[in-house]
């Protein structure tokens, strides 16, 4: 027992450095206490293979370095488990990555997977966001290279756009129509014969909307007296020639019904997320081996 660190080492001994004690657990590889230095790694027999208490100020409770490009400062495994944990209980960080560097080749964190997902966010509090990403300086926030699905709402202060080449090859952006409510549109071409004509709506587009309420717009493409929608039904439309006339009209029509899978209100109120300040304190890290004056 260390009296000033209040740690017992039940196996091997005990090594005291710059108030630094190290003791060789059979439930702990180390377990480490400082109040000024640093702790260190090892290899546990049974249970928790490092513990370090963090003491006053900036210290560190378990710095990891490494001195050459490929090297790792910190390496976490585990065939089952979980290879890194970091928690907090209070108003802290669980983990924070940073970058120092700078440049587009310094990265804060890089996440990959072989077969399985890189990154998981999730939360239990319904009023909490699972993510928040942010970009200080006003640029963009989030690249992602490949599709991208949402099992849920999507909801945007901005702008909705796609991004497409225009002739010089620059990518110009197009904004989406958008709507009070939730609707489906489809299009198509007919022509009456001898003055009106049955239009049978897509079996594609009726299995995604409500059929009891639909609106349809005309566009006569030759010289018309005029043309009208008739006989609405939950399959099909008539397109009628004004004043009883019999010719053949070619025309485009447009078909607008409400998405049916959901139920969409009109204009519905969102929250808006709050982007919580983040504030790392300064970070006293100890000198790395091999660094040292």
């Amino acid at each position: 027992m260390d009296s000033q660190s209040g740690t017992t080492s039940t196996v091997g001994r005990i090594v005291r450095r710059r108030r630094l004690m190290i003791g060789l657990s059979a439930l702990s590889g180390i377990v480490a206490a400082t109040l000024s230095e640093r702790t260190v790694e090892a290899a546990p027999l049974v249970g928790d293979g490092v513990i370090g208490v963090q003491g006053n100020g900036s210290t560190v409770g378990v710095a990891g370095y490494s001195t050459t490009n490929d090297g790792r400062g910190l390496f976490g495994s585990s065939p089952a488990g979980i290879g890194i944990h970091g928690q907090t209980s209070g108003g802290g960080y669980g983990g924070v990555f940073e970058s120092l560097g700078g440049g587009s080749g310094s990265i804060g964190l890089v996440l990959t997977a072989t077969n399985g997902i890189a990154f998981v966010a999730q939360t239990s509090a319904a009023a909490a966001d699972a993510a928040v990403i942010q970009n200080q300086a006003g640029g963009r926030a989030l690249f992602a290279k490949g599709d991208v699905h949402i099992d849920g709402d999507l909801a945007v202060t901005g702008q909705k756009s796609a991004a497409v080449p225009n002739r010089e090859g620059k990518l110009v952006k197009v904004y989406c129509l958008e709507s009070p409510q939730s609707y489906f549109e489809d299009f198509g071409r007919e022509q009456t014969v001898g003055g009106r004509v049955t239009v049978q709506i897509r079996d594609d587009f009726t299995a995604l909307v409500r059929k009891n309420e639909y609106f349809v717009f005309l566009t006569p493409e030759a010289d018309s007296p005029g043309l009208f929608v008739a006989n609405y039904t939950a399959a099909s439309f008539d397109v009628v020639v004004a004043g009883g006339s019999k010719a053949s009209i070619p025309f485009s029509y447009r078909i607008v019904a409400e998405r049916g899978d959901i139920e969409a209100p009109r204009l519905p109120v969102t929250r808006r997320s709050e982007i919580p300040t983040i504030r790392i304190p300064p970070l006293n890290m100890p000198n790395a081996p091999g660094r040292r004056p």
